[in-house]
């Protein structure tokens, strides 16, 4: 049996019905090969990363798959260049992101909304260059803070909500 049916065998027949076609638990699996190419890929390039990998399975291996997330790197994005919106994202990790670390690797984790509907305009503004991004930021923050996904997928007035 392959790891992948092992993996999500029980899933494909629980969810095969919530789903418009069956063809994306195939897409879970094509997800989980491509991630385990690109994991042993690694442990041979750096093979100190073996009990890294082996203790830290199943964590997430990147950011944008939250609402907040999505919102804010949607905003960064407007009207700008990808060099600029690199930047901003930086100083948004470098000033408001926790640090993680992984033996001798410092990263720098994503925000939540809680962590910066404190933040003011100004600050967003000016510490993280912004620009006229920065008054809409915290609204983000505020709204997903407060509310759950849930919430927001269930309201028919959610431009009202946002505003």
């Amino acid at each position: 049996m392959d790891k992948c049916d092992a993996q999500f065998g029980a899933q494909r027949h629980r969810v095969a019905g919530e789903w418009p076609s069956a063809s994306r638990a195939g897409e879970l699996c094509t997800a989980v090969h491509r991630q385990e190419a690109v994991m042993a890929q690694a442990r041979w390039r750096v093979p100190s990363s073996c009990a890294a990998d082996e203790s830290l399975s199943g964590m997430r291996q990147s950011c944008p798959e939250e609402h907040f997330e999505i919102a804010v790197v949607a905003l960064l994005l407007q009207n700008t260049t990808i060099a600029r919106t690199t930047q901003m994202t930086s100083n948004l990790l470098t000033h408001h992101g926790q640090l993680v670390n992984f033996g001798s690797i410092t990263l720098r984790a994503w925000f939540t909304p809680a962590e910066l509907a404190h933040v003011s305009a100004e600050t967003l503004r000016q510490q993280d260059r912004l620009g006229y991004r920065a008054k809409t930021l915290p609204h983000f923050a505020d709204l997903l803070r407060d509310h759950s996904a849930e919430e927001l997928q269930a309201t028919d007035e959610l431009v009202e909500t946002f505003q």
